[in-house]
């Protein structure tokens, strides 16, 4: 290897690759996550706003370990999330839309609710958007946000996704 390596936007040394390596082998029996977050703290690996970079930190243990340069504890599968499309087995039922048969003034006034991660209405708004949206669906690609339009009764009568922009564009001729 060479004396300086660049992955991930990290300057890495020899002696820092040789610590990393018998970091991950220390006799813990982490996982994956685990470790991206333990060395998230370990290197105060931090976006600007004083997060923690662990998709980079897990991008960059998979670049080396892809790279030869060190071995990663296997993958978790007992550990791995749930797809929305089975886990919509297991929540609770979700209401079977129909046709909305009255005007919008009789449900106004309307509600937009940001439905906080794992709860029940984040369960549903992942349910109706794998039973009702044409390409399906399994979960957001990156920083997003989710809305849930509600009636004056809690009815739910819409839901809106917005991601952030592709890193590059494709320009087709």
């Amino acid at each position: 290897m060479q004396e300086t390596m660049l992955c991930q936007g990290r300057y890495l040394e020899v002696a820092d690759l040789l610590w990393l390596r018998a970091w991950i082998h220390t006799p813990r029996h982490w996982s994956r996550h685990q470790l991206t977050l333990a060395l998230c703290w370990q290197w105060d690996w931090r976006t600007s706003t004083g997060q923690l970079k662990n998709y980079a930190a897990r991008s960059f243990l998979l670049k080396l370990e892809q790279r030869g340069l060190m071995t990663l504890p296997p993958i978790r599968t007992a550990m791995r999330r749930v797809s929305w499309t089975v886990a919509t087995n297991v929540s609770p039922a979700i209401p079977t839309p129909g046709l909305i048969r009255t005007s919008l003034t009789e449900r106004t006034p309307l509600s937009l609710l940001l439905p906080k991660l794992r709860s029940s209405e984040d369960w549903c708004f992942g349910a109706y958007l794998a039973q009702l949206h044409y390409l399906g669906f399994h979960r957001p690609v990156g920083e997003s946000i989710k809305y849930l339009v509600r009636n004056r009764y809690g009815h739910d009568l819409a839901c809106a996704l917005f991601g952030l922009a592709a890193w590059k564009s494709v320009v087709v001729q």
